[in-house]
């Protein structure tokens, strides 16, 4: 599941160029954390058993050889018929140092091996991760829902004015109680020929809390306030939606 290569570049490589077109403007840019996804599917005769036994492996492992890492198992829970995964892995690290370290510290063999007899994952790809509003709750949850969007810019439109109405929206939706978290995802390394511009992810405690910003959303009106802040500057698609299980919670 995790990587047996260095240091993912085109992660670093999102972040200079965003924080690049801020600092032209003379504006603080803000904070950048690498990011990694895989996507994979069990293996004949294997479940989400046999993964948690080599997830709680691997956070023993983490806690002494990677402590600042943290890692969510996702399954999809509202998606289209084109997301054909059985399991997908989000990680994070507090800095690209971090990350560095953890490439090289990794085992080719034992936890990997352990990984591979149960799935097989076909895609791996590194983000810069730019938070946008933090979620009610700093410590990470045991378990919470992960919805991901993928934003297209207009014409014209520049990564930090899509990121900064973003901001706007979120700061709304904190207004009418919103207790999610969000973050804007640059994609990098191993994220292939993609026709968008950036993921914006949001996370919820439950699905309690994702009921409540629908209800914002659309009897709340919500929806309107979206259409005057996102008009002209960034269109994103219906979102997906994922459980997350918390597998190694970073220091």
């Amino acid at each position: 599941m995790k990587p047996t290569t260095k240091i993912l570049l085109g992660t670093g490589l999102a972040a200079c160029a965003f924080s690049g077109q801020l600092m032209a403007q003379e504006t603080q840019a803000p904070g950048f954390q690498p990011v990694e996804m895989f996507t994979c599917n069990y293996n004949k005769g294997k479940d989400r058993k046999d993964l948690d036994k080599v997830n709680a492996k691997f956070s023993k492992w983490a806690d002494a050889n990677d402590p600042g890492y943290t890692a969510w198992a996702l399954t999809p829970a509202y998606t289209s018929a084109d997301i054909t995964f059985d399991v997908a892995w989000l990680g994070t690290w507090n800095d690209f140092a971090s990350q560095g370290k953890s490439g090289d510290n990794w085992p080719v063999n034992g936890i990997q091996a352990d990984f591979d007899k149960v799935i097989t994952c076909d895609s791996h790809a590194s983000a810069a991760s730019v938070m946008i509003t933090p979620p009610a709750n700093e410590a990470p949850p045991a378990s919470a829902v992960i919805m991901f969007s993928s934003c297209t810019n207009a014409d014209g439109v520049s990564p930090e004015q899509a990121y900064e109405a973003h901001v706007k929206m979120s700061a709304y939706m904190k207004s009418k109680g919103s207790t999610a978290g969000a973050w804007a995802f640059y994609p990098g390394m191993g994220s292939g020929d993609l026709d968008f511009d950036h993921y914006f992810i949001r996370g919820y405690a439950d699905f309690k809390a994702v009921a409540h910003d629908s209800e914002a959303i659309t009897n709340g009106g919500g929806y309107m306030k979206a259409g005057e802040i996102f008009k002209g500057v960034t269109s994103c698609d219906i979102p997906r939606a994922y459980a997350a299980t918390l597998v190694h919670a970073g220091s």
